[in-house]
C-alpha cells in the first residue's frame, strides 16, 4: 500500500512539473531577454502556442508533398503565435524559445545526473535472474 501512495504521489509530482516547467522555462527565457510578462500570461501563451501549432501541423501533415514541412511549420506557427500573445517580436520570440530550451536541457541533464547518482548508492541484490530446472 505505501508503494501504491509513493507511485502515485511520484505521477501527481511529475505530471505538474511536466505540465508547470516550460511554462516557468519561457518566463525565465523572457525575463533574461529583458521583457517582463506575468507567469500566467506565459503559461496561457504556451498552452495556446502549442494547441494551436499542433492544429496547424496536423492540417499541413495531410497535404501531400507538404506533409514533410509540418515539423517546421509548427515551429513557425508556435513562435508566431507566442509573438502575438506575449506582444514581442518573432526574433524575440526565438530567444526566448531557444532559452527555454536551454533551461529545459540543463535541468534534464541534472536530473539525469542526479538519478544515476541515486541508483549507484542503492544497493543491488547480484542475482536478479534465477534459473529454475526445467523437467521434459
Amino acid at each position: 500500500m505505501k508503494e501504491l501512495l509513493l507511485h502515485n504521489f511520484l505521477f501527481v509530482v511529475l505530471t505538474v512539473l511536466t505540465i508547470f516547467l516550460p511554462v516557468i522555462s519561457i518566463w525565465l527565457g523572457l525575463k533574461i531577454i529583458g521583457e517582463r510578462r506575468s507567469l500566467l500570461r506565459c503559461g496561457i501563451a504556451y498552452f495556446s502556442a502549442l494547441i494551436i501549432s499542433a492544429i496547424v501541423a496536423i492540417i499541413v501533415g495531410y497535404i501531400p508533398f507538404f506533409n514533410l514541412l509540418s515539423p517546421l511549420v509548427f515551429f513557425v506557427s508556435y513562435l508566431y503565435v507566442l509573438k502575438v500573445l506575449l506582444d514581442i517580436d518573432m526574433v524575440k520570440a526565438f530567444v526566448a524559445t531557444a532559452v527555454s530550451l536551454l533551461i529545459l536541457i540543463i535541468i534534464a541533464l541534472a536530473t539525469a545526473l542526479l538519478t544515476g547518482i541515486w541508483i549507484s548508492l542503492l544497493e543491488v541484490e547480484k542475482n536478479i535472474i534465477r534459473y529454475y530446472p526445467i523437467h521434459f
